[in-house]
């Protein structure tokens, strides 16, 4: 340092101790760089593994499914191939057919002890692996069903399978081993009814074993809780053959979940099953608002469905028919399945029949019948429904043979399934009735009579069957009993205004009696077509045309392809000599469908004026 402070040249042991010093440092510090980046290496390789073991333990506690290990075999099995993978695997199949074979508008989400969509078979490793970790952190936090099972031989030679899920007791099927495959459905069977009992009367309803699932649903809704037992009395009210038995379960379910969208349709059906249409909308608004506030992600498309039913229905409920049949439409294009869409065409069938346009109906339920049957009905139910409607397709024309036909089609079918409901509970509100009514048209008033005093008091259409045959027999004094029971019934409903209109300008003569039960009959229904035809004709009576007009005009609005509506439209022009617009009302009437009787007058109408 003195050398360089004199400026000479340094040399020396000294200097050359400097020169190697200076080197050192400089590898010193190379060193404790490398050193700190080595540190933040291994401080990020150790983040980043935390990371990893975080995701997996989050991965972990969302897995849900079932997980199916080998059984447990005999060695000859096992030689002749059938060993416990192979077991695991053919049961894993034969639950995931049952789980396909399961339609309920139930969310995954909602089941205290779901199995998730995932049924999976256990593929047995040695040492330690990132998949033994995965599977060790699934069973520690995640939510999965384990399914253990073993076959052996019995003491007298047969074959035994035992199934377990999460170690708990087993089942136990036995049989040759020749019967192996019904074996292991009946322990599938067995395993799905003791893990998923809500699923598995699902399940049986879907098969139509009514009675089966009646019984597991009601141990359900005798031994469950909170919002389970919920579940299982608005279950237990769709299968329930007992009207006002039905209604209780339905109303008992709405009082322990509040928010459960489902039990809401369950009583809003079984309010319908009993005619009390006040009821019955309030459910259907609570339902619609109960699943557009629900979380999506449990949004099935069994419950979309379900909403534009109960769409369509509200549209029904206010005579809308047009829009009833536009909801249905929309659910039969959207639909995934093929059950969803016979239901839709069933539904746009009935609607076009309320709208009088019968050919169109007919069309629509044989594309239904084209379709996978719904899950939740019996052939003789399904067979059923499609006759119903075919049956109001006849009376929206006033075909009334056809309709008493089709109504004796409809219970002959629930009467040869024996898994259906009684035809009894099922026709309260459709069928028998409107036999009765055809009979009434057709002249057949005793059997009528005899008819209307075996059906039920507790349903609104039956009390109207009854008002129907006694306007028709002249005891207006019961009639207006049997109709004001009707009111008293459903005060909202514009059914018994509107038929009591039908009746007193049909078989009373009283167009100003059957004017103010049409006008009562559109006040509670303005958007459905049939008071105002109705008002129409009874004007007509009366000799006032021009407001004849008015009314088939605003009917027209509502049921445009109505062919009855323009015959009577067209008269009501001819008489105010208006014929060439006649005529085109009739013509018009002419392409529509019509009576053997109508076709004939339009038919002889036209003739006239040609000749």
């Amino acid at each position: 340092m003195e050398a360089e402070a004199e400026g000479r040249s340094p040399e020396g042991v000294a200097y050359r101790v400097l020169e190697k010093q200076e080197r050192l440092i400089g590898w010193q510090i190379a060193s404790e760089r490398a050193g700190f980046a080595l540190k933040v290496l291994t401080a990020l390789a150790g983040l980043a593994m935390a990371v990893a073991l975080g995701l997996m333990a989050l991965q972990a506690s969302r897995a849900e499914g079932v997980v199916i290990e080998p059984f447990s075999v005999p060695p000859e099995l096992a030689a002749r191939g059938l060993t416990g993978q192979v077991l695991a695997a053919q049961l894993q199949d034969r639950l995931a057919r049952l789980q396909a074979a399961t339609y309920s508008v139930r969310p995954e989400a909602s089941y205290s002890s779901g199995w998730g969509d995932e049924i999976s078979v256990e593929i047995p490793s040695t040492g330690v692996s990132l998949g033994e970790l995965q599977r060790f952190l699934r069973g520690w936090l995640g939510r999965e069903t384990r399914i253990g099972g073993d076959a052996y031989r019995t003491a007298d030679g047969r074959l035994a399978v035992t199934v377990r899920a999460a170690g708990g007791a087993g089942d136990e099927v036995t049989g040759a081993e020749a019967e192996l495959p019904a074996l292991l459905q009946g322990a599938a069977e067995k395993l799905y009814a003791r893990t998923q009992p809500y699923r598995y009367a699902m399940y049986l309803q879907n098969r139509g074993r009514m009675d089966e699932a009646r019984g597991v649903l009601g141990w359900l809704a005798d031994n469950g809780t909170g919002r389970e037992r919920a579940w299982s009395l608005a279950g237990l009210s769709r299968v329930e053959p007992d009207n006002r038995r039905a209604l209780a379960r339905a109303r008992l379910a709405t009082e322990l979940a509040p928010e459960l969208a489902e039990a809401w349709d369950a009583r809003s059906r079984a309010a319908s099953r009993m005619g009390l249409q006040p009821e019955e909308v309030a459910g259907l608004e609570r339902f619609i608002a109960l699943l557009k506030t629900r979380n999506r992600g449990g949004y099935s498309e069994q419950a979309t469905a379900a909403r534009m039913r109960a769409e369509e229905v509200l549209a029904i409920r206010r005579g809308d028919y047009l829009e009833a049949r536009r909801f249905a439409q929309t659910t039969r294009r959207d639909g995934g399945n093929s059950t969803i869409r016979a239901r839709a065409l069933t539904a746009m069938a009935f609607d076009s029949a309320m709208l009088h346009e019968a050919t169109l109906a007919r069309r629509y339920v044989a594309s239904a019948a084209l379709e996978t049957q719904p899950r939740d009905m019996t052939p003789g139910q399904y067979r059923a429904s499609l006759e119903r409607v075919l049956q109001q397709a006849a009376a929206g024309i006033e075909d009334w043979p056809l309709a008493q036909r089709h109504g004796e089609l409809s219970m002959a079918a629930l009467r040869a399934d024996p898994g259906a409901l009684s035809p009894e509970q099922l026709s309260i509100n459709g069928a028998w009735p409107m036999q009765v009514r055809s009979l009434v048209f057709m002249g057949r008033l005793d059997e009528a009579g005899r008819m209307a005093s075996d059906l039920p008091m507790d349903c609104m259409n039956c009390l109207l069957a009854r008002a129907t045959v006694a306007e028709a027999v002249g005891d207006r004094t019961a009639a207006r009993r049997w109709y004001d029971a009707t009111v008293r019934f459903n005060p909202n409903d514009w059914g018994p205004p509107e038929r009591r209109g039908v009746m007193l300008l049909r078989f009373g003569r009283d167009p100003e009696g059957a004017i103010a039960a049409f006008r009562r009959a559109a006040e509670l229904s303005p958007f459905f077509a049939d008071p105002l035809e109705g008002w129409g004709e009874a004007l007509m009576a009366k000799g006032d045309y021009r407001a004849a007009i008015k009314k088939f005009e605003q009917a027209a609005q509502r049921a445009p392809r109505w062919g009855r509506l323009h015959l009577q439209w067209g008269m009501a022009l001819a008489k105010l000599g208006k014929t060439d617009e006649a005529r085109v009302k009739w013509r018009a009437a002419a392409t529509m469908d019509l009576s053997a009787a109508d076709r004939a007058q339009v038919a002889a109408l036209l003739q006239k004026r040609t000749t």
